[in-house]
């Protein structure tokens, strides 16, 4: 896996997201989102996060982040903003 962020919802294929650019305090990519991949965090469990340091690409780090409130959540931003 190269080094970045890879996000998994639930079974499906994961999406791979290459570093932008890195500082000391750590480094940034940025993840768009389809609706399908929203509509599946809406009927989903888990997240699973793997993010590949740059200093340790042998090391990667795994995070399950639950989507229990994703949706609650999301409407509730949505409606914040107008939408």
């Amino acid at each position: 896996m190269p080094q970045g962020v890879s996000l998994q919802i639930d079974a499906l294929p994961a999406k791979t997201y290459a570093f932008l650019f890195c500082t000391q305090a750590g480094c940034v990519s940025q993840l768009g989102l389809t609706t399908d991949e929203i509509a599946a965090m809406k009927k989903g469990q888990k997240i699973t996060m793997t993010i590949v340091p740059v200093a340790a690409p042998d090391a990667p780090v795994v995070l399950t982040i639950s989507l229990k409130g994703f949706t609650a959540g999301y409407d509730e931003v949505n409606k914040a903003n107008g939408n």
